[in-house]
C-alpha cells in the first residue's frame, strides 16, 4: 500500500466507483467531485469564501498546489474577470473534459486502479478502472464508520467533509448498510450540515458541498423537465 496521501476528490471518486465494473455510475457523481476539488482547496488554504450569502470565491494563496487537475481549477479561478460564487465554480469544475477518468488515472498511478478498455452494448469500447488495491477504499469506509456510527470517535475535519460528499451524491448507500444508516441518519445529517466541526475553512468546505448538492438537484431538475418535453 502506497503512503501517498490522497485528496478527498481521490476519495470521493473511489466511493462511487463500481468495484467489480470498474465504471462510474449515475450521471451527478462530477458535481460531488467538482465540491471534493472545491473543498480540497478550502481546506488547505488556496480558496477562501466570503462569509456571505452570495459565498463568493477568492484565490488565498499563490503557492503551487501539488496536483495537475486542482492546479486547472485554480487557473480557471484566476483569470475570472471578478469573483464568483461556489455554485457557479462547482457547475464549471463539472463539466472538465474527462475529469472523473483523469481523477481515476492518478489512482492508477498510484498503483490503486488499473486501466482496462471494456465493452459497451457488445460494441463501443471505453475506460474502465478496476479495484486493484483494495486497502485505500477499506480504510476510508473504516473512517468514515467510525466518524457516523460511533459518536464517542474524534470527528475529524476532511472525514467529516467527505461524509457531507458521499451523502450528497448518494454514495452512502452503496458503500455503507442501510440499518446502520437509518439507525445513525441523525448524526449523519449533522456531520453533513457542518454542525459538529469548527468554524473556519472546513465550514468553507461544506458550503462547497451544499453548493455541489444545490447544482445535482437543479441538474437533475432540468434532466427531469427534457424527459418529460421530450415525451409529450
Amino acid at each position: 500500500m502506497s503512503t501517498n496521501p490522497l485528496c478527498l476528490h481521490h476519495e470521493l471518486a473511489l466511493l462511487v466507483l463500481d468495484d467489480s465494473k470498474g465504471t462510474f455510475s449515475g450521471s451527478m457523481y462530477p458535481y460531488g467531485l467538482a465540491g471534493a476539488m472545491l473543498s480540497e482547496l478550502l481546506l488547505q488554504g488556496f480558496l477562501v469564501v466570503r462569509d456571505d450569502s452570495e459565498k463568493l470565491v477568492s484565490i488565498a494563496s499563490e503557492k503551487p498546489v501539488g496536483d495537475p487537475i486542482l492546479e486547472e481549477v485554480m487557473t480557471q479561478i484566476k483569470k475570472a474577470t471578478k469573483p464568483r460564487p461556489l455554485q457557479s465554480w462547482v457547475t464549471e469544475v463539472a463539466g472538465f473534459r474527462d475529469l472523473a477518468h483523469r481523477i481515476a488515472e492518478q489512482l492508477s498511478e498510484l498503483g490503486i486502479l488499473a486501466k482496462e478498455e471494456g465493452r459497451f452494448l457488445w460494441i463501443f469500447t471505453r475506460k474502465i478502472w478496476p479495484e486493484v488495491d483494495g486497502s485505500y477504499e477499506d480504510a476510508i469506509r473504516r473512517r468514515m464508520a467510525d466518524a457516523m456510527f460511533f459518536p464517542e470517535q474524534k470527528l475529524d475535519n476532511r472525514t467529516a467533509v467527505l461524509i457531507a460528499l458521499a451523502k450528497s451524491v448518494g454514495s452512502l448507500e452503496a458503500n455503507f448498510a442501510a440499518v446502520e444508516l437509518r439507525q445513525h441518519e441523525s448524526r449523519i445529517n449533522e456531520i453533513a450540515a457542518g454542525k459538529l466541526l469548527a468554524a473556519g475553512a472546513t465550514q468553507e468546505a461544506i458550503a462547497a458541498v451544499e453548493a455541489a448538492m444545490t447544482a445535482v438537484m437543479i441538474a437533475s431538475s432540468v434532466a427531469v423537465t427534457a424527459a418529460s418535453v421530450s415525451t409529450n
